[in-house]
């Protein structure tokens, strides 16, 4: 499987699991929204209902990774006003 990272001038596609990025990148602050997207807790720019919104991408939620996600940004937050 690829894994596609966008950063904030280009897109680079990589051989490897989003597992093993997210093992990797979980203290730099990337977290799940869903089974198919890590996101920099630094660029949230809002968080809607069913969904965050990352620069000009709106990433749905997955039921099982929501509350989580929601919690870890309400700390990074709240650690880095």
């Amino acid at each position: 499987h690829d894994v596609i990272i966008h950063t904030t001038t280009e897109l680079i596609s990589i051989r490897k699991s989003l597992k093993s990025f997210e093992n990797e990148l979980y203290d730099y602050n990337f977290r799940r929204c869903n089974n198919c997207y890590l996101v920099n807790l630094k660029h949230v720019n809002k968080i809607k209902k069913d969904s965050v919104v990352v620069g000009f991408d709106e990433l749905l939620f997955s039921r099982n990774k929501k509350k989580q996600f929601i919690d870890d940004i309400s700390k990074y937050v709240g650690e880095n006003l």
